[in-house]
């Protein structure tokens, strides 16, 4: 098919843009013409291109991983997930930012980094979490004063009934 012989796509949000761009073809002269200039500024910057390219290679499928968190079935593997791909996004805004053409600065514009919500997810999950969270101890230590006292009091109620048990025996 067309798509296939035209999917080069990194990503599957990438693969999932160019479908739709297939199936609903832009109509405005204006609008294609602006497609048509970014087409070009990155056919013309090998380097920066490439390196969009590199940092998409890390990106997972944001589109799904949003589902699973607004769905609530999202694991802490997948929150790790999503913090190394929102860590990618202001490395790629950085490369829009060199380009000159009216769409890719649109999307430099749009771009928001998302940095508070990767600062929250790595000062909250550890970094080689369970895959599920019924397993627990996925939470960083200091992050959460509560979990840190019932974490503590898991392990000290454990040591408490051992003193325990041994005075009695003796």
């Amino acid at each position: 098919s067309l798509l296939w012989v035209l999917d080069k796509t990194k990503t599957a949000m990438g693969a999932r843009t160019l479908r739709t761009y297939i199936e609903q073809p832009l109509i405005n002269s204006d609008d294609i013409n602006k497609r048509q200039d970014a087409i070009e500024a990155l056919l013309d910057n090998t380097v920066d291109r490439d390196e969009i390219r590199e940092y998409l290679n890390a990106i997972y499928d944001l589109e799904r991983l949003l589902t699973k968190i607004s769905y609530h079935s999202a694991n802490p593997r997948d929150l790790i997930a999503f913090k190394t791909s929102l860590s990618m996004l202001p490395h790629i805004k950085n490369i829009l930012g060199m380009f000159h053409c009216p769409l890719l600065q649109d999307i430099y514009n749009e771009i928001d980094g998302l940095a508070d919500i990767t600062e929250l997810i790595d000062s909250a999950i550890i970094d080689d979490p369970p895959l599920s969270s019924k397993e627990g101890g996925f939470i960083k230590d200091g992050y959460d004063e509560n979990i840190d006292m019932l974490r503590k009091s898991k392990t000290e109620g454990k040591q408490w009934l051992y003193n325990l048990e041994n005075e009695e025996k003796e």
